[in-house]
Order: C-alpha cells, then structure tokens, then sequence
C-alpha cells in the first residue's frame, strides 16, 4: 500500500486503530490530520478521476474547516477520536475517497516517524 492509501486508511478507521497507529506521547487527532496534510502535497494526482479528486478536496475541505485554536481539543485529546461528530464525518469522508480509487480498505501500518519522549 502507498504512503498516500495508507494516510486516507488511518482516517477511515475506527477510533481504537487510529489510536493504535502513534506512541502515546503523540497528539494522535493532530497527527491523522498531518499526515493526511503531507500526503496530500506530495502526490500527483494528474492521473486522478474527477470524482477522486472530488472526494480528496471534500475530506481536505472538511478538514481545514475545522482547523485552528477554536479546534484544537478535536486533535489534541485523544477522547474526541472515539466521541466527537467531527471524527465521524472524518472517517466518512475518507470512506468516500475509498470508495472512489476502488481500494479495499486495509488496516494501516503505523507511522515509522521516531517521537520526542517516546519510549524506546
């Protein structure tokens, strides 16, 4: 699987395997959403349907409503990820950017990123 399905997977999941995918020390609401962010840059998308690229600039759309200070509990407590409407929606429109490539959704492999205070 590419970094990118990868990315779009860990938002589609469940709250229990998101949170699974970091260290605890991480902010993991924060990092789902940076991830997605990097990815999304960094993929060429030339080849993307109309559709596909629908459903990426929704989630992205989503997303950034919903960025900044006033927000930042929806990233930063790990809690919302089980709770929050926010997530739901999330997780529904990642299912949509599924759906549209055709993939076959796939637990995610955890980040390889190494963090400040983790346990080694």
């Amino acid at each position: 699987m590419s970094d990118f399905q990868n990315v779009i997977f860990a938002l589609a999941s469940e709250a229990h395997i998101q949170e699974a995918l970091f260290p605890n020390v991480a902010a993991k609401g924060d990092e789902l959403v940076l991830e997605f962010d990097e990815w999304r840059n960094k993929v060429d998308m030339v080849s993307f349907t109309q559709l596909q690229l629908a459903t990426i600039q929704q989630l992205d759309a989503y997303i950034l409503s919903h960025s900044g200070e006033a927000f930042a509990e929806l990233y930063l407590d790990t809690q919302h990820l089980y709770s929050s409407d926010y997530w739901i929606k999330v997780r529904e429109l990642a299912q949509q950017v599924i759906e549209a490539f055709g993939w076959v959704y796939q637990i995610p492999i955890p980040w390889r990123a190494i963090y400040i205070g983790e346990d080694t």
